[in-house]
């Protein structure tokens, strides 16, 4: 039945009207993006393209909100996540230029608080380091502390101290928000200002970037922005996420008017309006490769060389050389990408997160520009996410699984309630609340998880966020009952695990 439904859907979709992406068609490319869109089913979208360092194309597809089913424009704000990176990386090279800091000097002597009780970290991670994500924290290592909390940047550096990194310095690639937060905050050790005030005086207000905020009142009082929109078992809703300051990693909101703004610069050397706004070194800078992520291959395009270099992600693809990065938050999902040596560049942001437009389409551009014949990157990552559905739906009825909570134990009844602690992240409480055990946590309290018993020592917590997912906890028991628990959220936040002990 499940192979049928595949075949089904792969006909259906193979055989509806073909839009064949030509890039020196707007027409084409219109047709492309509006035929994609529709199949996701995603509420919005807005494209920029820079060719030969003009803007070619900039247009805005979908509604902002699917209640109201107000229209997305060019200047809609849209999160950005961690093309923040880019901004921060940029800015760091100039302001270190500038005040002739050595981009290797460390973190300690420039970043108040900063300290860590091992070594060679401690003495030697510099700016350089977190910039290229080669400081030896492992990917996303710490994220559970910094989304969605109430924590404040000097309460995150204190924190650093309990996440000993998982590899040797300088030694492994490891994408780390928790470095980009430190290579932010080090902004005020090299100016005396901060982060904030130094993007709006250095990039934002020169570049009349007007629709790009840094500060969460500015985002909160611009009317014209985007609602997020996940996928669901209950079909595509609205994501509440917490909107606050962004900082070095991540949180910007921008509208793909000023993106276009900030690829046509950084194309131009650092130009804005025959004046030199960005040093052009800074930008070069960023643009070299420091730490080597490995070869790597997407849907059925050929493998190529991945680099990171200071807050850019660095391709080596069919001759030509391209620097991006993406951005992923709950409820959206984007990519800036650019190909220096062709002055091009594509910026796409989206106000949903179940769907593989931002990559696809990218590629789909960029083949089209590199004169390489290609298969439709969209319609085949369509036909791989039904295929994927339909398996897990045979699966999902061929083994019955009951949700049933089973019998707990007198002694899990009887100690499990009561006050955690966690020496990296803090407090954590467990009550019974109708008939139900809630889970609660000192720096989210916006989050609560819903603990379901599953039998040995294991209990199912279902967060309140869906960011958060669902996950198993163990419990560590002992003769006189619960010792403690290891809590985990969804890898899509972090994968490490946090132990607690009963206070």
């Amino acid at each position: 039945m499940y192979l049928r439904l595949f075949v089904f859907i792969s006909f259906i979709y193979c055989n509806s009207v073909y839009s064949q992406l030509n890039i020196n068609n707007t027409d084409s490319l219109d047709r492309y993006i509006k035929k994609h869109l529709s199949v996701f089913k995603l509420p919005g979208l807005v494209v920029g393209i820079i060719k030969d360092g003009k803007v070619y194309y900039k247009q805005a597809y979908g509604v902002k909100s699917n209640t109201d089913k107000s229209p997305v424009d060019i200047h809609t704000l849209f999160p950005i996540a961690s093309i923040t990176k880019t901004f921060t990386a940029v800015l760091v090279s100039s302001v270190t230029q500038e005040k002739n800091i050595s981009i290797n000097t460390p973190l300690r002597n420039l970043v108040p608080g900063f300290q860590l009780s091992f070594q060679p970290y401690n003495s030697e991670i510099s700016v350089a380091d977190v910039l290229s994500h080669r400081s030896g924290w492992k990917t996303f290592q710490g994220d559970l502390l910094n989304t969605e909390s109430t924590l404040s940047d000097s309460q995150l550096v204190s924190k650093l101290n309990y996440l000993h990194p998982a590899f040797p310095l300088r030694t492994k690639f490891g994408y780390s928000n928790m470095g980009f937060l430190l290579a932010g905050m080090s902004v005020k050790g090299i100016t005396g200002n901060g982060f904030d005030d130094e993007l709006k005086m250095r990039i934002l207000n020169p570049l009349q970037m007007n629709a790009t905020f840094i500060d969460s009142v500015a985002i909160k009082a611009y009317a014209n922005k985007t609602l997020l929109y996940s996928q669901t078992e209950n079909g595509i809703v609205e994501t509440k996420t917490k909107l606050e300051s962004p900082r070095g990693y991540g949180g910007m909101y921008a509208s793909i008017n000023d993106l276009c703004t900030w690829m046509q610069v950084l194309l131009d050397s650092g130009r804005y309006q025959n004046k030199q706004v960005i040093p052009h070194n800074a930008i070069t800078q960023s643009f070299n490769s420091y730490t080597i992520i490995g070869k790597q291959a997407a849907g059925n395009r050929k493998r190529y060389l991945k680099t990171y270099g200071l807050g850019w992600e660095i391709i080596q693809y069919e001759g030509a050389e391209i620097v991006q990065h993406g951005g992923a938050y709950a409820g959206s999902l984007s990519m800036l990408a650019m190909i220096p040596s062709l002055k091009f560049g594509v910026v796409i942001l989206t106000n949903g997160d179940f769907h593989p437009l931002q990559e696809t389409l990218k590629w789909q551009l960029i083949d089209a520009l590199l004169g390489i014949a290609a298969t439709d990157y969209s319609e085949a990552a369509f036909i791989r996410q039904q295929q994927r559905k339909a398996q897990s739906a045979a699966v999902n009825t061929s083994t019955v699984v009951s949700d049933t909570e089973k019998a707990m134990s007198p002694l899990f009844e009887q100690t499990i309630e009561g006050s955690y602690t966690c020496n990296a992240y803090g407090k954590a409480w467990i009550k019974k609340e109708n008939n139900k055990y809630m889970l609660y946590l000192e720096h989210h309290p916006t989050v609560t998880g819903e603990l379901n018993y599953k039998g040995d020592a294991l209990f199912e917590c279902r967060y309140s966020h869906a960011m958060f997912g669902s996950e198993l906890f163990k419990f560590h028991v002992t003769e006189h009952g619960i010792a403690g628990f290891d809590l985990k959220v969804d890898s899509f936040v972090e994968d490490g695990v946090y132990l607690f002990h009963r206070d």
